[in-house]
């Protein structure tokens, strides 16, 4: 509960108030990956980190510095949401996997509803 918390506050401090931006992880780990699917579970846009990269906003279609985009290819720009249709944002980092599934509440903006946060373990 503590955790579920904290994570509401740095939303509401970093970022939540930007329908745009569709980074909506709570951890100060670089991000490695961000994928954003469709309601069927294809995927619509994915971008990676090139080395140990902490962007605090990310907007759908727009590459940030350090990242490379990797579908769809040819950085061409992802198709635009509809209105209404169910999207889900993917965020991997180093020790955590960030799933939010939410709404398309415009062609590139996000309403997010239910996230889950689990950690990834490493093998010994």
């Amino acid at each position: 509960m503590k955790r579920v918390l904290v994570s509401v506050v740095l939303l509401s401090l970093f970022g939540c108030n930007d329908t745009r931006n569709i980074l909506t992880y709570s951890t100060h780990d670089p991000l490695s990956q961000l994928t954003v699917l469709d309601g069927s579970g294809r995927v619509l846009w994915q971008i990676r980190a090139r080395g140990e990269r902490r962007p605090r906003v990310v907007r759908y279609g727009e590459i940030p510095f350090g990242f490379q985009q990797s579908v769809p290819s040819n950085s061409r720009r992802p198709r635009n949401f509809q209105v209404g249709e169910d999207i889900v944002i993917k965020v991997l980092t180093s020790r955590e996997y960030f799933e939010h599934s939410g709404k398309a509440n415009g062609r590139d903006q996000f309403e997010g509803g239910v996230w889950e946060t689990t950690p990834i373990r490493s093998t010994p």
